[in-house]
């Protein structure tokens, strides 16, 4: 089918959509189209219009990601204060309006940034070689 007819048809499924409130299936079947075509059509419609006049579309965004004016004033502020962890650093910068993210954010940012010591496993405590013997004991023995 042209592509100016593919329009037409689209167009026409939403305009009816809107006036009668009828499913797209239900126009796409009076049209006398599959709605595996129509589907087809808005896919490759999609696509062109991310490749055209606009250009490719941008990478997502997480929408809980730090800006990059907050990252840089995290880590400024780690700097200014080397001897606080990662959540007092997060209390600290939302008490001092400095910025608002989480400890964990702050964390991420300063392991980014290699601000962040490696953490390392306490090693567990032995008893010594030597057995606890009461002075009693040892006469005892001796």
């Amino acid at each position: 089918m042209p592509a100016e007819l593919q329009q037409r048809v689209q167009e026409e499924v939403e305009l009816t959509k809107q006036r009668s409130g009828w499913p797209v299936e239900r126009t796409l079947s009076a049209l006398g189209v599959s709605r595996t075509t129509y589907y087809r059509w808005q896919r490759a419609g999609a696509l062109r219009v991310g490749e055209g006049l606009f250009g490719p579309s941008p990478p997502p965004l997480q929408p809980y990601e730090a800006l990059p004016e907050e990252k840089a004033a995290v880590k400024e502020y780690a700097l200014k204060h080397p001897e606080l962890r990662h959540r007092e650093l997060a209390w600290r910068m939302v008490d001092e309006d400095v910025a608002y993210v989480s400890s964990s954010t702050v964390y991420r940012i300063l392991r980014e940034a290699k601000l962040v010591c490696p953490w390392s496993r306490r090693t567990k405590r032995r008893r010594e070689a030597e057995c606890f013997v009461s002075t009693d004991m040892a006469q005892n023995l001796g």
